[in-house]
């Protein structure tokens, strides 16, 4: 049972305990709302590449700013800031699936070395279409069904200062099996 320490009634408790818990609850909902995706118009996304492999259409990209300390796969020192930039692709045409989840899937032990496939690559260019920097895949959301008209998204993190001077990320597979 609460304490009474307002001096009054009961239901002054509770009211007291409904606004603290409303006070606390506050800032983590504005929280999440800076962490919302926001949608990406300043930076084009070129995925003909992928068009021609796979029937890969760009369906939308979003960016938001996070602070984390696990990328490409490794747990690194300390947390540092990101721009998770999330690509969502959809599937114009059936196509080979398999194909498409090995180029998406750079961290798949199970192929050997030497069978690996080339994987996909996001080129960013700044405004004169110069290489500013070239970054894989953190992870995809969504199953990679190779069926027309099903999507799933690619996951990058990338530099915070290298994002704000992209103009343009070109994704690429060397050699891609169509």
């Amino acid at each position: 049972m609460l304490a009474d320490h307002t001096g009054g009634s009961p239901v002054k408790t509770l009211l007291l305990a409904a606004a603290l818990f409303a006070a606390a609850a506050a800032p983590a909902q504005d929280a999440k709302k800076e962490a919302e995706p926001r949608k990406e118009e300043s930076v084009k996304c070129s995925i003909d590449r992928l068009d021609k492999a796979w029937g890969l259409t760009l369906k939308g990209l979003t960016v938001r700013e996070v602070s984390t300390d696990f990328v490409g796969g490794l747990k690194q020192g300390s947390a540092r800031p990101f721009c998770e930039v999330r690509v969502t692709l959809e599937f114009g045409k059936d196509a080979n699936s398999k194909a498409v989840a090995q180029a998406f899937d750079r961290f798949n032990n199970l192929i050997p070395i030497k069978e690996r496939p080339a994987y996909v690559q996001f080129y960013l260019l700044d405004e004169d279409s110069v290489v500013i920097g070239k970054y894989y895949l953190e992870r995809t959301e969504g199953e990679i069904t190779g069926t027309e008209g099903d999507a799933f998204r690619a996951v990058l993190m990338i530099d915070p200062a290298t994002y704000k001077k992209t103009k343009k990320i070109d994704v690429r597979v060397p050699e891609v099996e169509k």
